[in-house]
């Protein structure tokens, strides 16, 4: 069961209403993840993004308003995941509007973006970011730039990131800050990244 409730609370203190079943067919979601940032909050509402269950691992979007705890969703954001490794990650900018990345694992990156705040029924379209990508994590820099960290197997095995300057219009070349081997066992399995400022924070094994 995937669900989403007040906090607090316990079993049977639920007020009717206030819990909201997102799925119940026994195939796991994954809204948070080691290699995933797939919440987000603003002054009103919450959004997080998962990928469902079965075979097609389609990545989808939720809202939840955090003053009369209504949902909207599920909106579906993309069905181009290949396997269960492809999860979505969040992020708000400046403006508001929710940014995410998903799809890659071994394979491209696809990106969107809300095309108005808050409104997660309005989406721009596909972009594919990056031809060879795994476990990217999108965050917005203090400056309001964007960033996103993922593996990079365009040329080798490398961990690294792109920077948007302009809300996701255009994006940087990639710039590696680990480079790996040959063979998965050269490969740095990165287990958190931390952006404050103008320094990066990483930590991999």
């Amino acid at each position: 069961v995937f669900a989403l409730g007040m906090p607090g609370l316990h079993a049977g203190e639920v007020p009717e209403g206030k819990l909201h079943l997102i799925a119940s067919d026994g195939h796991a979601r994954y809204a948070t993840h080691g290699y995933s940032e797939a919440i987000a909050v603003d002054s009103s509402k919450l959004y997080f993004a998962y990928m469902s269950g079965g075979e097609k691992f389609e990545s989808k979007a939720w809202s939840y308003d955090l003053k009369d705890f209504t949902m909207t969703g599920p909106v579906d954001l993309d069905g181009r995941n290949a396997d269960p490794h492809n999860y979505p990650n969040l992020t708000l900018d400046r403006l508001g509007r929710l940014h995410v990345v998903y799809g890659c694992h071994s394979n491209p990156m696809y990106y969107r973006h809300l095309k108005k705040a808050s409104d997660i029924s309005s989406w721009t379209p596909v972009r594919e970011l990056m031809t060879n990508a795994t476990y990217p994590r999108i965050f917005t820099r203090e400056n309001g730039n964007l960033v996103v960290f993922y593996r990079d197997l365009s040329d080798g095995n490398h961990y690294g990131y792109i920077e948007s300057t302009d809300n996701g219009a255009t994006w940087s070349p990639f710039r590696a800050l680990l480079r790996g081997g040959e063979g998965w066992t050269s490969v740095a399995y990165v287990g958190g990244v931390l952006v404050k400022g103008d320094d990066i924070h990483i930590a991999w094994s």
